[in-house]
């Protein structure tokens, strides 16, 4: 039997499977991810996932967050909250999969007021049609929401049946992306040896001049590490840059 040598022509979501495994930046990444659903009449993308969560996963400041709406939608949808307690938002908590927008009547409604305002400004921004998937919690705790909206011209019932023929080839993208870009935006929480050996320390429930002692270093020195630490997080305090050193894989590693 002969067995050719040539590579099979790979086709358009193997191709972005396979350069999306090889970026290293996030905004290259997303660029990329939002061309590559903007083939499916998908042009409009909203991505936020905790890696923290303290003091909970609600918190603006605790949500990376990537969109390619408007500045207007996306400065307003936060303004208003409306990431909180609408039905969308319930859903996407409490749930883990894939949401057409076609079954929002099967949700329990949200508050009522944050309804109207997400109505109001879906119809502002002609936002008619979309998906939502609600992803697996990786690590333990950590949540990630990606809403797609589709072109104005793209109804539901259009979406849907598009979702229905390629669902295994879109969400095989989004699972990649959404893994990819987790890896790629955390990597660069990176800790020299040093740090994490004073930080263990302090996790440990030493004190800066027992660490000092117990590492043949100064009190400066140690201070200065657990600065440096700080600022590698982007925490403000020591006791966050142990929780997001935890969070990253960073303490133990």
């Amino acid at each position: 039997m002969h067995i050719s040598s040539k590579a099979p022509v790979c086709n358009s979501a193997l191709a972005f499977i396979s350069d999306a495994c090889k970026l290293a930046q996030d905004d290259r990444l997303w660029a990329l991810f939002c061309e590559r659903m903007r083939s499916y009449g998908l042009d409009r993308l909203l991505y936020g996932f905790t890696a923290l969560a303290e003091p909970g996963p609600e918190v603006p400041s605790n949500w990376i967050l990537r969109s390619s709406h408007g500045e207007a939608y996306t400065r307003r949808f936060i303004a208003d909250d409306l990431y909180l307690d609408t039905r969308y938002a319930i859903w996407a908590r409490n749930h883990g999969g894939t949401l057409l927008w076609s079954r929002q009547t099967t949700l329990a409604p949200g508050d009522p007021v944050s309804e109207a305002r997400l109505r109001e400004l879906n119809r502002m921004h002609e936002v008619r049609a979309g998906v939502m998937l609600s992803f697996p919690m990786l690590p333990n705790r950590t949540h990630a929401t990606l809403v797609l909206v589709a072109r104005p011209d793209l109804p539901q019932c259009r979406l849907d049946r598009l979702w229905l023929r390629k669902r295994d080839e879109i969400e095989a993208q989004i699972h990649v992306f959404h893994q990819r870009f987790q890896l790629v935006h955390t990597d660069g929480f990176r800790l020299t040896t040093r740090q994490k050996e004073v930080l263990r320390r302090v996790a440990a429930g030493l004190t800066v001049h027992q660490i000092a002692e117990e590492l043949g270093l100064s009190a400066a020195t140690v201070d200065k590490h657990l600065r440096l630490a700080r600022e590698a997080l982007d925490a403000t305090s020591t006791a966050q840059a142990i929780a997001r050193a935890l969070r990253f894989s960073q303490l133990y590693t």
